[in-house]
């Protein structure tokens, strides 16, 4: 796990070493254990910060060069199927000096180019360099696990794993900020990919390469796209289908546990990462370290389901507790980690878990995933599928009222230039009485625009204490299965639960289970009116990020207002307008 930066020039002109110094610096916490800094001196220069998990020998370290001297690769991320590809790569004649899989990746590329990224399985964001040709490839895995943000402008093309990175680049500084994304921003709670919050600054997208040469031709291709289809059904029992899905993620995890250090697993109170770490658990014969987080809100805690779990796996459980009194300071550690503005709260226990958890290992595995594929968020899912009758006009109405902070009313008071609905997002213009319509467009709305805020959330936190988060069930194997199941095999209307298949292979492991996850956050809402009211204070005051629109201050601080006298619960939506200021406050402003 590492992190990459780097430029590509049209004309040979480079900004100075000690530029480059501090850019790669900003990503020190993602690769802790080497540096690297590869240049032509001419149109390329590649940065890499390594987090050494596979083949720990510095041979390995990053930007790693082809043996015939013609490419070079900055690499972030892990391949599950290296061996596999190594083998295949043996055949055609390729050897091999290392034991990871960096060059694998390397000679992949040099082999196959762009078509190289439809063989890889695992996690990643690739930077490669072809010396010869003079052009530029990147890319990204499959769901967006690991990311990757670039400017692309009249002179070339900035690359990085940290949005702070391309703002402290000098082809940044007259950029303004994107009207769009902070309108999505604003709705959503992040910036969806392939907008970033400046103009022409993107997020490459999951399953997509870009690939430019020096005369600036550039082609965006997505390469993977979460197709269902339910061919699975055909000829094939039920029990015949969850056995295939039982098999294919416990393979996963088993792929996934390969390291050379050591190596954990989060411990929720759900159904996911339960089921990864009793996996886990299983192989090591109960010599598994768990770690989780524990909260005052009796609410919201899972320390009791989770104890549970641990001893019926036989797993060593290390647990802490999020208490209101760790709010503030944690705040700052939001901001030093999240790169650019998102507000999932979820970043909280997220953090303290990941402190948690290196204390101990360098890599975990963790349960993202398992809502998005097999239909777990069911309070907002089942009441689409079984199309009830509401105040609104379109399903895809409805399901958008589930993301927003705001509530529509609220939205319009607060700013009455933007429009409730995105414009160029037909996706919540989508209406049907079809239950299995409704299943299908919500799950590809959750794998294609929700899960990377989620994978964003669990990179940031991980990565802001040097350790490696690897997700099982986004592997390329069960996604494939999971788009060939509808929703009846995953959601049980009559129980109020989803993730029936993963609950299948649960059951395996486990003698009971939760019914259904309490949530890995906290109270917003009371953080909001108790730790974090004087920041929120602050913050309506300058409201940074909200300078180029018609905005109600009015209406914005009765939210505030009628949320402190406890009128109302708008402590997410405050949420939001806080962590836009203050991030927009500490890295631009």
């Amino acid at each position: 796990m590492c992190g990459i930066v780097g430029q590509f020039n049209y004309v040979s002109t480079l900004f100075p070493p000690d530029l480059w110094e501090k850019i790669i610096a900003m990503m020190h916490r993602r690769g802790p254990d080497d540096t690297g800094l590869w240049t032509d001196n001419k149109h390329c220069i590649f940065g890499c910060k390594r987090l050494s998990i596979i083949d720990v020998d510095p041979v390995a370290n990053l930007p790693m060069r082809s043996v015939d001297g013609n490419y070079i690769l900055a690499y972030n991320g892990e391949l599950y199927n290296f061996q596999e590809l190594r083998n295949e790569l043996k055949l055609k004649g390729y050897r091999f000096y290392t034991k990871g899989d960096s060059e694998v990746v390397l000679n992949s590329l040099i082999e196959w180019q762009e078509s190289a990224f439809n063989k890889f399985n695992g996690m990643f964001a690739v930077a490669f360099y072809d010396l010869k040709n003079k052009n530029i490839l990147l890319g990204r895995d499959h769901a967006g696990i690991k990311p990757l943000y670039y400017l692309l402008g009249s002179q070339g093309i900035l690359f990085a794993s940290q949005y702070d990175q391309i703002l402290a680049h000098p082809w940044s500084k007259k950029l303004t900020y994107s009207k769009e994304s902070i309108e999505l921003y604003l709705r959503l709670g992040y910036i969806p990919p392939p907008l970033a919050l400046l103009d022409n600054t993107y997020m490459l997208e999951a399953g997509s390469w870009l690939a430019l040469d020096l005369k600036g031709n550039c082609k965006v291709h997505k390469y993977f796209n979460f197709i269902q289809s339910q061919d699975i059904n055909k000829g094939l029992l039920k029990e015949d289908i969850l056995e295939r899905i039982s098999v294919s993620i416990i393979q996963s995890v088993k792929s996934q546990m390969v390291s050379d250090v050591a190596v954990g697993s989060f411990l929720s109170g759900g159904i996911d990462s339960p089921l990864i770490s009793a996996i886990m658990a299983k192989e090591l014969r109960g010599k598994l370290p768990t770690f989780s987080i524990g909260l005052d809100n009796k609410n919201l805690d899972e320390s009791e389901e989770i104890i549970t779990y641990a001893k019926y796996i036989g797993a060593e459980s290390h647990m802490e507790t999020l208490t209101d009194n760790l709010a503030e300071s944690l705040f700052t550690e939001v901001l030093d980690s999240i790169k650019e503005p998102m507000a999932d709260e979820g970043i909280f226990p997220s953090l303290l878990v990941s402190k948690l958890a290196r204390k101990h290992v360098k890599v975990v595995l963790s349960g993202e995933g398992g809502d998005e594929l097999f239909w777990g968020y069911y309070p907002r899912q089942a009441p689409i599928i079984r199309n009830e009758a509401n105040e609104y006009n379109t399903s895809g109405r409805k399901y958008f009222s589930f993301f927003s902070s705001f509530t529509e009313r609220q939205f319009k008071r607060c700013f009455p230039e933007i429009e409730w609905l995105p414009s160029k997002n037909q996706i919540f213009n989508f209406d049907s009485t079809d239950p299995n319509e409704n299943a299908r467009f919500m799950r590809q709305y959750e794998f294609e625009m929700y899960l990377p805020f989620i994978l964003l959330k669990t990179d940031r936190s991980s990565m802001h204490h040097s350790l490696e988060v690897r997700v099982p069930l986004l592997d390329r194997r069960v996604i494939d299965l999971a788009s060939q199941i509808d929703f009846n095999m995953c959601i049980d209307i009559g129980k109020g639960i989803g993730k029936m298949p993963l609950r299948n292979v649960l059951n395996k492991f486990v003698p009971r289970q939760t019914k259904a996850k309490k949530g890995f956050t906290i109270s917003m809402d009371e953080w909001i009116r108790k730790p974090l009211r004087g920041i929120m204070e602050e913050s309506l005051q300058t409201l940074r990020g909200l300078e180029y629109f018609n905005i109600n201050h009015k209406a914005i601080l009765e939210l505030f207002t009628n949320h402190i006298k406890r009128v109302e619960n708008n402590g997410m939506a405050l949420w939001q307008l806080l962590i836009l200021d203050q991030w927009l406050k500490r890295y631009i402003a």
